[in-house]
This record gives structure tokens, sequence and C-alpha cells, in this order.
């Protein structure tokens, strides 16, 4: 269970629960800060996606050559001698 992503952030802030302390408060972050957190988590969020992503391009390459691979020497084993 991750506790630090974006959505945990963007729950923190509509509850005004990190960001305002009582009414008219500065609150515990401010301004500046809670949107550099915000962009920190938006940009490690696209950063794992991207990892994620060439990941699965990855496997199924490999995935591919395997299936390729299998199919010639489907072929070869047919019992021909060459």
């Amino acid at each position: 269970m991750r506790f630090f992503g974006i959505q945990y952030l963007l729950l923190l802030k509509h509850f005004n629960w990190v960001w305002q302390l009582d009414m008219g408060g500065r609150g515990v972050i401010g301004d500046r800060w809670s949107m550099r957190i915000l962009w920190a988590c938006a940009i490690g969020s696209a950063v794992s996606l991207y990892m994620v992503a060439v990941d699965r391009q990855l496997k199924n390459r490999e995935r591919a050559l395997a299936e390729e691979l299998k199919a010639m020497e489907a072929e070869s084993g047919s019992g021909e001698v060459v």
C-alpha cells in the first residue's frame, strides 16, 4: 500500500488535513511546496508507467522471438534431411 501516491496527496488536500490548520490558517505545508510535492508525484508516476511499458515491450518481443523460433524448429524437424 503506497501512502504517498498522488491520490493520497489529493485526498489530503481535499480534506485540508495538511494544507490548513484552522480557518484562514497558513497550514503545515505552504502552497509552493505543495505544488512541488504534487509535481514530484506526477513525474514519478509518469516515470514508473514508462518503465512498465518498456518492460512489457521487452517481454512481448522475447515471447514473439521464442514463438518464431519454435515455429522454425517445427518446420525443420518435419523429417527432412538437408
